[in-house]
């Protein structure tokens, strides 16, 4: 071997070793070949749920150990949503993130996010992905698809059912298996045996009406279907909230204050399933099996009383439950690991069956089965979700005639929507 080519191997060789030394002291360490990344994964704080996706996600790195990923839990889907729009304002933001039903036509019209990527799956059309996926992840993702393509893996998809203390009941010689509130019209009447006043005051409510905007849109708009009204049009085109419907709907949830006083005007903002974990309240209708795990953990001496009946209907109206939500991982158009957010992803929803336990997908006894099937998609924007929440808390606490106070929220409503740039999806 000549002199010449000695040195050519030599001036390689060490060539080969500067450039690792750079490449190194620069932060890209490479294993097998591959630079070493970091997805950003966001999600919302539920303790159930990201207690199940830690070990999940650590599995991946093991997989991927080129890949490291930084879990960040938002301390709700609305501070979420919040610092996904502004780091996304920025040109940054996730790689992936779980996000609930009601962005996704805002998201998917401002071009956010980036359709599923089949080949991940091992599938070649979505109806393949369907058949590979669990049952009730498949089921979940009509919710994320626009103009033919899907863009979200569920993660949860639930309804809201009413959630009774068995205690209260037992107490104010009601049985829990025979006189739960079936319909509007049965909770003014139980609510007044279950209701505790002391000098005037409500010191236990017999119902508990949720403050904060989205789960109470939820619940308002599950009477209004009831009740043969909705928020917003088949088209999407206008707010019909201030029909008959709305008007009765509303009137309702005014009466239980005012007339049978089994509710307490709300002292507080933003509560789901006011007073229930702490025995303040009898019935709330704002929590979904998911509750279940959240109260064993945080109420453990109010959880063994704990019990799920149906959404209350009304004795006149349809037989149907509460609109559906979820929640789905998405992938970030801004991300330049799309490839692997869907493969972090893939993992994340490898477990149906455990999120299942945990009330994230809902369980087969009753009454969830039918719940779900009889609610139909609820898919409201958060600020259309602020205006129905500000017109029942004028006809609440400040006394405002309920048609009025719709009247009013139509209007605002219906500007929103002729301004809005995109199709609220989900209205048929």
């Amino acid at each position: 071997m000549s002199t010449q080519h000695n040195f050519k191997v030599k001036l390689i060789l060490s060539l080969t070793v500067i450039m690792f030394v750079i490449c190194f002291l620069g932060g890209n360490v490479w294993v097998q070949g591959k630079e070493t990344i970091t997805l950003r994964y966001w999600r919302h704080q539920h303790k159930p749920a990201v207690e199940l996706e830690q070990p999940l996600i650590k599995k991946f790195e093991e997989q991927y150990p080129n890949i490291k990923v930084e879990m960040f839990v938002a301390t709700s889907t609305p501070d979420l949503h919040e610092k996904v729009l502004v780091a996304f304002a920025g040109g940054g933001g996730p790689d992936l993130f779980n996000m609930e039903g009601g962005k996704f036509s805002q998201y998917v019209s401002y071009g956010l996010m980036v359709p599923i990527e089949l080949d991940v799956f091992g599938a070649r059309t979505y109806q393949e992905l369907m058949e590979k996926l669990a049952t009730d992840v498949a089921a979940g993702l009509s919710g994320w698809k626009h103009e033919d393509k899907y863009y979200g893996l569920t993660t949860e998809v639930s309804c809201y059912a009413t959630a009774i203390n068995t205690e209260h009941f037992k107490e104010a010689g009601l049985d829990s298996d025979k006189d739960y509130p079936i319909t509007w019209e049965k909770l003014a009447e139980i609510g007044q045996k279950l209701v505790r006043v002391e000098r005037g005051e409500i010191i236990r409510e017999a119902y508990a009406l949720t403050t904060y905007p989205v789960t109470f849109t939820l619940v308002f708009e599950g009477m209004l279907r009831q009740l043969g009204g909705d928020v917003v049009s088949p088209d999407g085109k206008e707010s019909i909230i201030n029909s008959e419907a709305g008007v009765k709907a509303l009137q309702t949830l005014y009466d239980f204050m005012y007339e049978y006083k089994i509710t307490a005007v709300p002292s507080q903002l933003n509560l789901q399933g006011p007073g229930f974990e702490t025995g303040a309240t009898s019935i709330v209708t704002d929590v979904g099996p998911w509750y279940e795990a959240y109260l064993k953990d945080n109420a453990p001496g109010i959880y063994p009383y704990l019990q799920f009946k149906p959404f209350p209907r009304f004795e006149k109206g349809k037989d149907i439950g509460i609109p559906n939500y979820g929640y789905a991982l998405q992938v970030s158009s801004n991300s330049k690991y799309k490839r692997e957010s869907w493969e972090l992803a893939k993992i994340l929803v490898s477990t149906a069956g455990e999120r299942k336990k945990i009330g994230l997908f809902v369980p087969d006894e009753w009454p969830w089965p039918k719940e779900i099937s009889t609610g139909g998609l609820g898919i409201i924007p958060k600020e259309i979700n602020d205006i129905v929440f500000e017109a029942a808390t004028k006809t609440l606490m400040d006394k405002v005639n309920p048609r009025e106070a719709l009247n009013a929220a139509k209007k605002k409503i219906d500007k929103y929507l002729a301004e809005l740039p995109y199709k609220i999806y989900g209205y048929k």
